[in-house]
């Protein structure tokens, strides 16, 4: 494993990756994955951060890569922040640690936080944030829609309302337990 990272600007770094395995979990050839990452920083609330990585896998050709992209804008009166990620189906990190592939995410999420001239109130937070995964062929995976409105008072104490709708694809019936069936 070979890991290199430079630090840059004020507040950024770019940074890249490559590791061998000589010998193949999927069999007796070697893999391979090498990448590219950075993280930029502008001002106190400006925030890009990404990379894009490929995997070598003599048996496993085509739709090795994985990327990501993220925007934050994180400042106290207005939040946003959108991240989009794609691991092809063929991506495969032998040295690592990969929980999922072939899908491509994207999330989106803005507050609005007013701070109010009221004596018991410090902040009011309105948000609203999309979590879309797609499979490998296009379609939904998995979809979580939440809206929030949020108080917090002068003594830190908070007040809230949570609202979430969740959306998860089953391929195959299962049982949570206690003879209960989930059909798909």
């Amino acid at each position: 494993v070979l890991r290199v990272k430079r630090d840059i600007l004020r507040r950024s770094s770019i940074g890249g990756i490559f590791t061998n395995r000589s010998i193949s979990v999927d069999g007796d050839d070697s893999n391979q994955a090498f990448g590219l990452d950075g993280t930029f920083s502008f001002y106190d609330n400006v925030n890009f951060n990404g990379y894009y990585a490929q995997s070598q896998t003599p048996e496993l050709n085509g739709d090795d890569t994985s990327y990501q992209a993220a925007f934050n804008y994180t400042g106290d009166l207005y939040r946003f922040q959108v991240d989009h990620l794609l691991v092809g189906d063929n991506f495969n990190p032998e040295i690592g640690f990969l929980r999922r592939d072939d899908f491509r995410r994207t999330f989106a999420s803005a507050e609005y936080r007013p701070r109010p001239a009221w004596e018991l109130v410090r902040q009011f937070t309105f948000g609203a944030s999309l979590d879309y995964i797609l499979g490998g062929s296009g379609q939904i995976e998995t979809r979580i829609a939440q809206a929030k409105f949020n108080t917090e008072l002068e003594n830190s104490d908070q007040i809230g309302i949570h609202l979430s709708d969740n959306y998860e694809l089953l391929h195959t019936p299962f049982s949570p337990g206690g003879g209960l069936s989930i059909p798909v």
